[in-house]
């Protein structure tokens, strides 16, 4: 009956007190990334809230949640004071002593990427060895296609890795790398590259997270972009190398301006020491748009229509064969 007392265990102590053991909770290690181009949003749990003003491509540390028990996720726009602000619930069962990455994902209101939380199970706060880093990869980019990721002349670290998918967790040295993103089974079309100096975080585990779009459907829209989420809730986006797989163009390559909303695009070239180059300004996807091929002084000035992009983002790549500059540009 409701009169009845519960199980637990007491221990009878040598003076006679009597005292009642209190029970351990079973819990996990929970560590939460906010990756959904949304506004700022407050996150509940079991009708309490658990994060105030929780902003996109931000992380919490790892912390203790309860485990073994059904969880109530609840996402609502901030600031948000009741439990009935809540837009959308997600029902989750975390197994004890295990760790465990929630990624917030997708569009709200989006009937192909629909808003959602994608689970990381069998996830690291530490790096294995103190000399190295450890870290997993999230495709969290909702128009970007299947790629590859290639630390280059080391190792494949992500293969046809395609939007809500996640890699298993790595572990390199830590020292600095250039991650380049190719087409799935396309490694000759570098999209782009990216500058990874692990050196500072030796001794860390992580998540690599795709972010952003890369054709925004507006201009206030993030763009594309690669985040790591560290476990004490540090976020470090990487930048854009200035490499390629091929020799770095001898000489200066500058484009104005890297945000375009009218018709042209302005490209310099100085102290160049080759022969003649091709231009080719492609997409995120890997499709040609424009080529054009150049007789190139030691300095070259040219005026490029690209009026004819839709809004998105996209590369020109000016190369002569064995050397290539890839610059980054945005059409807005």
């Amino acid at each position: 009956t409701m009169d009845d007392p519960t199980f637990g265990v007491f221990a009878a102590l040598p003076n006679g007190d009597v005292i009642e053991l209190p029970a351990v909770q079973n819990t996990s290690r929970l560590q939460v990334i906010h990756n959904s181009p949304t506004p700022v949003v407050d996150v509940w749990l079991n009708g309490n809230k658990l994060l105030d003003s929780f902003a996109y491509r931000t992380a919490t540390p790892f912390i203790d949640a309860p485990a073994g028990t059904p969880l109530q996720v609840g996402v609502a726009p901030y600031p948000s004071n009741d439990p009935n602000d809540i837009i959308a619930t997600f029902d989750v069962i975390l197994a004890p002593n295990e760790t465990y990455v929630a990624i917030a994902t997708g569009i709200v209101g989006d009937m192909d990427t629909p808003f959602d939380i994608a689970i990381i199970d069998g996830a690291q706060e530490f790096g294995s060895m103190s000399t190295n880093v450890d870290f997993a990869i999230y495709h969290g980019a909702t128009d970007a296609p299947a790629v590859d990721i290639i630390a280059r002349n080391v190792i494949t670290l992500a293969d046809d890795l395609a939007y809500g998918e996640s890699t298993m967790y790595i572990s390199v040295p830590a020292i600095e790398y250039i991650l380049d993103i190719t087409p799935a089974n396309d490694n000759t079309n570098v999209l782009v590259s990216y500058d990874a100096n692990l050196n500072p975080i030796q001794g860390s585990a992580g998540v690599a997270f795709a972010s952003g779009f890369l054709n925004p459907p507006t201009m206030d829209d993030p763009a594309f972009g690669i985040f790591l989420a560290l476990a004490d809730g540090t976020v470090i986006e990487l930048p854009v190398a200035t490499t390629s797989t091929r020799n770095e163009l001898k000489g200066e390559v500058n484009i104005t301006p890297n945000l375009i909303n009218s018709g042209y695009m302005n490209i310099s070239i100085e102290d160049y020491q080759g022969s003649d180059l091709q231009l080719r300004v492609i997409d995120g996807f890997g499709k040609t748009h424009l080529t054009q091929d150049l007789t190139v002084d030691k300095s070259t000035y040219i005026k490029l229509n690209v009026s004819q992009l839709s809004r998105g983002t996209y590369f020109v790549q000016l190369t002569n064969g064995s050397e290539v500059s890839t610059k980054r540009f945005v059409v807005q």
